[in-house]
């Protein structure tokens, strides 16, 4: 009999990620099922109080099936998929995966199927190993993030050392994905990042590792660090109403036939160099794949010198991953590449 020549299930998942996807869903639908059908005092992830915005349906979501023991998920990011559903993506075995859950937190829906068309985005730029970066005098080091993107501050954490320990032999500069992922308070954080940027780049550093080592990256604590890095605040305030103008802020916001809003100020940018996700990093016009600890971050930027300085390989930062999200009590895989976009 001629033997059967079956694929390991680890391979299909690296060829159809989608596969993990589908696996995982089933997998939360079955506990939610069971669930569902012995509770006589409440339904499923209901259980647990104040399911009313997206962000705690979400989290009772998670807290529900990691209390069921076995493969642990983690809340990526909630927010509202029309009047009756949220959409949560959840952070699986190093996958994100996107479940669809009811508004009052009782059911969970599997297989959404769109029947409007939406424009897909198109396929992000191919990133250039470190090798086949351009060379330059003064590298220029452009990181493009989402304020409240995991992935974004896990980014943002690993490269201000990296800066830091370079300096003035290269230009730095913070940019911003051309559309918002995380709400309103997003937006407008972004917005004083900009605005601290343009007019006090000397305090950027300084506002981005106290604001990423708050609890929640809330408008409070992001007021509360502008005070303790000694931002200008009549001056940011000045700054941030002519920027709502220029690039239509309030606008945008308001505009519902996208569920993202545009974010311009790198606009020109992110369609140059085809930004399709935070984090993206890009040296001297390139974009460039790169570990999200301070080590890989000053390593892709070293590898782009014409003459490689001594600080390069003098330089002490650490080769640790920070861990997705606010705060710094923790360390993830350096391989991680998960994005929001």
């Amino acid at each position: 009999m001629k033997k059967e020549n079956k694929t390991p299930l680890n391979q299909k998942i690296k060829e159809n990620p989608w596969i993990l996807s589908t696996v995982v869903l089933a997998v939360l639908l079955l506990v939610f099922t069971i669930i569902t059908t012995t509770s006589s005092s409440c339904t499923g992830f209901a259980c647990f109080s104040g399911v009313d915005s997206a962000e705690t349906v979400g989290q009772n979501f998670v807290n529900f099936i990691n209390s069921k023991g076995g493969a642990q998920i983690e809340l990526v990011e909630a927010e509202d998929f029309g009047s009756e559903l949220y959409e949560v993506t959840v952070l699986a075995d190093g996958n994100k995966i996107p479940a669809h859950i009811t508004k009052d937190g009782k059911y969970l829906i599997q297989g959404i199927v769109p029947l409007v068309e939406e424009k897909a985005p198109s396929k992000p730029a191919e990133k250039a190993p470190a090798e086949e970066v351009v060379k330059s005098d003064k590298p220029n080091v452009e990181l493009f993030i989402m304020s409240h993107c995991p992935f974004g501050t896990q980014a943002m954490k690993g490269i201000v050392p990296a800066v830091r320990a370079l300096g003035d032999t290269i230009d730095f500069n913070l940019r911003f994905v051309n559309y918002a992922m995380h709400g309103e308070k997003e937006v407008r954080q972004e917005m004083d990042m900009y605005c601290i940027r343009e007019e006090q780049e000397d305090k950027l550093l300084d506002y981005l590792e106290c604001f990423l080592g708050s609890e929640s990256g809330s408008e409070a604590e992001g007021k509360a660090c502008l005070k303790k890095v000694g931002v200008d605040e009549a001056k940011l305030n000045t700054c941030v109403e002519a920027a709502n103008v220029e690039f239509d802020t309030d606008k945008n916001l308001a505009d519902k036939s996208s569920r993202f809003p545009k974010v311009l100020m790198d606009n020109a940018l992110n369609e140059e160099y085809g930004i399709r996700g935070s984090p993206t990093l890009v040296v001297n016009g390139v974009q460039v794949s790169s570990g999200r600890d301070a080590q890989s971050y000053l390593d892709s930027a070293c590898s782009a010198f014409t003459e490689v300085p001594e600080l390069c390989g003098t330089a002490s930062v650490s080769n640790a991953s920070p861990s997705p999200g606010f705060g710094y009590g923790e360390t993830s895989p350096s391989g991680s590449n998960a994005q929001c976009g």
